[in-house]
């Protein structure tokens, strides 16, 4: 264990503040001897991108090659990924980057992958009516689940291609059909909605974003998600209008995006929501304790309790 020690007393030389290194050391102390090396878990994670190359993709992309729990990221999509993926692979990181392009490769992009991660979309999806963004990118998602479903169907498919209230169910929908459907497995990514309820939060009580967290349920729509403001990290205690306020931000900031960047919505904060999705999942994953993450995914609630939450909203 001294060895060990003094290696990583080298390591962090120069590179890595004395508070940082405390701290990797104590966990290195605190893991199971048995295990080799004292690390957690064994697993080799595969993550693949599917729509890598979008205006969300590629700064996701990009922050998951920084990640030492990612061994391999696969990025694909129907434009040419060569050039971007060689331009990650300069970023130096343990993290391997392979590059597929087009429908024809999207199973040797899938193979062997155990996070994927589902971005694909048609270009301007944003900027669509509701009813065309769902008819566009519905049939492109089905594409992919089809062959997602044949090549790897045990992996773990988080969901950003919009609208998630939708397209999720319709992926559950295609898993089932081919009998591999498994809802532990499945997840909506709506983190972003929980990223912009914590600075929100944070803006109103004045403290550091990093240390709020609220949860927030009921998908990615503003009709229908829910900032759970009682159960926020570490003060719930808000005024009436605070309460008010603070739920009507949330739910309306993606509009209050597209009234400034018409066209270009919110890429760099998805990817960065995003990118803590993925990375909390690889860390479950490989057995690290205490993960917490909303999101959007399958679940038996009663339909007595749908109308009920129904009634309390037509009588606002």
């Amino acid at each position: 264990m001294s060895k060990i020690l003094q290696k990583l007393g080298i390591l962090f030389h120069n590179r890595t503040s004395k508070l940082l290194k405390d701290k990797l050391l104590q966990e290195l102390a605190g893991r199971n001897k048995n295990s080799r090396f004292y690390s957690f878990g064994s697993h080799r994670i595969k993550v693949t991108v599917v729509g890598a190359a979008g205006k969300v993709g590629q700064p996701l992309c990009l922050m998951l090659k920084q990640s030492p729990l990612i061994e391999e990221l696969c990025v694909h999509d129907i434009a040419p990924t060569g050039g971007f993926a060689l331009e990650l692979n300069h970023v130096d990181t343990n993290c391997k980057v392979t590059a597929f392009a087009g429908k024809d490769n999207l199973a040797n992009a899938l193979q062997d992958s155990k996070v994927v991660v589902l971005l694909a979309s048609a270009p301007d999806a944003d900027t669509m009516s509701p009813d065309k963004m769902w008819y566009q990118n519905s049939q492109i998602v089905l594409e992919v689940m089809n062959v997602f479903a044949k090549i790897s169907p045990k992996a773990f498919l988080a969901v950003g291609t919009n609208p998630i209230n939708s397209i999720v169910p319709m992926c559950a929908e295609a898993l089932k059909k081919v009998g591999s459907f498994n809802p532990s497995t499945l997840f909506g990514i709506t983190s972003i909605d929980t990223v912009r309820a914590n600075t929100f939060v944070a803006q109103c009580q004045g403290v550091e974003p990093e240390c709020v967290m609220v949860p927030v349920i009921g998908g990615h729509s503003e009709e229908t998600m829910v900032p759970v403001l009682s159960q926020a990290k570490p003060c719930a205690d808000f005024s009436n209008n605070e309460l008010e306020n603070l739920t009507l931000n949330i739910r309306k900031a993606q509009d209050n995006i597209l009234k400034i960047k018409p066209g270009e919505a919110a890429p760099l904060s998805t990817a960065f929501a995003t990118a803590r999705f993925v990375i909390s999942l690889v860390k479950g994953i490989k057995g690290y304790p205490e993960i917490v993450e909303c999101a959007y995914v399958p679940s038996k609630v009663k339909q007595e309790f749908i109308q009920g939450v129904n009634s309390c909203r037509d009588r606002r």
